[in-house]
């Protein structure tokens, strides 16, 4: 429903698009080229003036060779015709080509715009935005962009200038014999507008219609074993034939629009050809046109519906086209994170400090953490446990920059005495490295994934890495060894190889404070011994924060916080909350008796 929701707010949006915006936003990367825009303005121009001289070309073979007899002249009258005509055809190459290349030029550059920006943006930006959507700006939205350039604007830009031209050449010819066409053209234009306006409207309830129905189609695909299990299938199946049909009747309907776009066009055509060929001759016999000038009126006059139809069709492009650049524009508009600051000396001892720390993510919502005091000596291992929703993820987020306190009433966190928000971002999280449960994995190699192709981190380095964290098994059963491929999300790992390599990335880039979030939450006893001899490698000399539901895998820790509805609600070693015979000695003897019941 949420996919759902979201199609029809960006369809509201699409209906809403004000194009002399979106044009002042996009003309600063079409200015970039602004000497290739001249070369193709000037390719449409003489494209243009090429095409009007046609006619009037014929217009003068016929006054002045065919009618006199003066064939002598006539091979010459042809053969700069067909020269023209090679002209005007090498003319519209070029200029399709050459306006393409701009296109793709300016798509380049705001692609690459768009995703440096999303790079920059805060981790709220992404908590908030599905990564689907954002999936669809960079890829969908862009194609959907590039037509603009690549069809749309190439089309309707010449057929503008021609339609100019043409209405010059006719003027040129005759100013009453014009006056006279134009005088009927309002109804017909207004008529074949309404149409191509009723057919974008269907158009885009056909796009909303289809939203609707990929986004049940992906939902029912991926929980096909929860429909099998509950035998809903036939009632899955009633529900998308609904929005099929639906999809099917709006389909109908701009079908029926766009069939008399085209009748109207012809009927537009042939009423001006009629009428100007029924004036025209009244004028000859008037002798105020010639014979050959009339020709070559009515040759502009069939020339005028080809651009009129070609702008009437490329107006939906235009529609789709603009609505993508709002909402790839949208992204642009979204603050990056500011991550200017004070540097850091080589070398962070570790002494971190939470003193009086008050936290919400919205202002909306209750404090998530509410006076947060400890602290951790340079080289201690720190536990942090708690139930879900306790605050346990939120405490490092703040450490890392992720979020910021208030500055009047958040309290202040300190790194060697330092406050995290005014060190620079990218010199803080240099020093902090993270090991989290969600074991995130690049298609790669083994040694990209451990050094992220990082071009200060050696192969050397990237291997005593791998052999510090446990990977020895995992690298000696492929046979490229480190070059060995991984697969997109690590489809050929086992859950536990994917841990052990985060283990080995962390040691890799060697940083002076370590975090391990639900390092162990997913995986096997045989794994977690590893892992646990992974632990103490990372760990050593290190300050370590390890946030952990299998209380086993902290006994060893310096000191553990028990948190408690964003409080802290006990802190000390194992033994000495065991004996306090509190919220932690609680949460233990619930795992230990899990334990002895399994």
């Amino acid at each position: 429903m949420s996919e759902q929701n979201s199609g029809m707010q960006e369809d509201v949006l699409s209906a809403r698009t004000r194009y002399k915006d979106l044009v002042v936003r996009i003309w600063p990367y079409i200015a970039e080229y602004k000497w290739h825009l001249l070369f193709v303005t000037g390719l449409v121009i003489v494209h243009t003036i090429v095409g009007r001289i046609l006619p009037n070309l014929v217009g003068y073979a016929v006054d002045n060779v065919i009618l006199p007899k003066n064939l002598e002249l006539l091979w010459k009258i042809c053969a700069v015709y067909f020269s023209l005509e090679v002209l005007r055809l090498l003319m519209v190459i070029a200029e399709t080509y050459f306006f393409q290349v701009l296109g793709l030029k300016v798509i380049y550059d705001l692609r690459s715009n768009v995703y440096s920006h999303i790079q920059k943006l805060p981790i709220r930006f992404f908590d908030r935005t599905p990564v689907g959507r954002l999936v669809t700006r960079v890829t969908n939205d862009f194609s959907s962009l590039a037509d603009l350039f690549t069809a749309g604007l190439v089309s309707v830009f010449t057929d503008s200038i021609s339609l100019i031209a043409i209405v010059g050449a006719m003027a040129f010819i005759s100013v009453k014999l014009t006056l006279v066409v134009l005088a009927i053209s309002p109804v017909m234009l207004w008529v074949s507008i309404w149409l191509s306006q009723k057919a974008r409207d269907t158009l885009r309830r056909l796009k909303k219609r289809l939203a609707m129905i990929n986004s049940f189609v992906a939902e029912n695909i991926s929980g096909m074993k929860v429909i099998q299990l509950y035998v809903q299938e036939n009632r899955h199946i009633d529900r998308f034939k609904k929005l099929n049909t639906d999809y099917r009747d709006v389909q109908l309907e701009n079908l029926k629009y766009l069939a008399w776009l085209n009748p109207v066009l012809s009927g537009f055509n042939a009423i001006t050809v009629t009428v100007a060929l029924y004036y025209g001759g009244m004028l000859n016999d008037q002798s105020a046109i010639a014979v050959g000038s009339l020709i070559a009126f009515l040759m502009h006059v069939q020339d005028f519906l080809s651009p009129l139809r070609n702008i009437l069709e490329k107006y939906q492009t235009f529609q789709a086209s603009l609505a993508s650049a709002e909402r790839i524009f949208t992204v642009l508009d979204e603050k990056q994170e500011r991550i200017d600051g004070k540097l850091m000396p080589a070398k962070v001892m570790g002494h971190i400090e939470f003193k009086n720390v008050h936290f919400a993510y919205t202002s909306d919502v209750g404090n998530v953490l509410e006076e947060i005091n400890f602290s951790i000596k340079p080289g201690q291992s720190i536990a942090i446990v708690g139930a879900t929703g306790s605050g346990k993820s939120t405490i490092v987020s703040l450490l890392q920059g992720f979020y910021e306190l208030d500055t009047d009433s958040g309290g202040s966190i300190l790194l060697d005495g330092q406050d995290v928000r005014t060190v620079h971002k990218h010199e803080l999280r240099r020093r902090i490295g993270v090991v989290q449960q969600d074991y995130l994995v690049f298609k790669g190699t083994i040694a990209s994934n451990i050094s992220l192709n990082d071009p200060l981190i050696s192969r050397e380095r990237v291997r005593q890495a791998a052999i510090k964290a446990n990977c020895e098994e995992l690298i000696s059963k492929h046979a490229h060894g480190l070059d060995a491929e991984i697969q997109e999300r690590g489809a050929n790992l086992s859950t536990g190889e994917k841990q052990l390599l985060s283990f080995a990335r962390v040691l890799a880039f060697n940083p002076d404070v370590l975090i391990l979030d639900e390092a162990t939450a997913h995986i096997d006893s045989q794994s977690e011994m590893l892992i646990q001899q992974a632990t103490k490698e990372v760990t050593k000399g290190r300050t370590s924060i390890i946030i952990a539901h299998r209380l086993s895998t902290i006994l060893e820790c310096d000191r553990i916080l028990v948190l408690d509805g964003g409080k802290l609600a006990e802190q000390g070693s194992h033994d000495e909350l065991l004996a306090s015979g509190g919220i932690y000695n609680k949460l233990y003897n619930l795992q230990l008796s899990k334990q002895v019941a399994h």
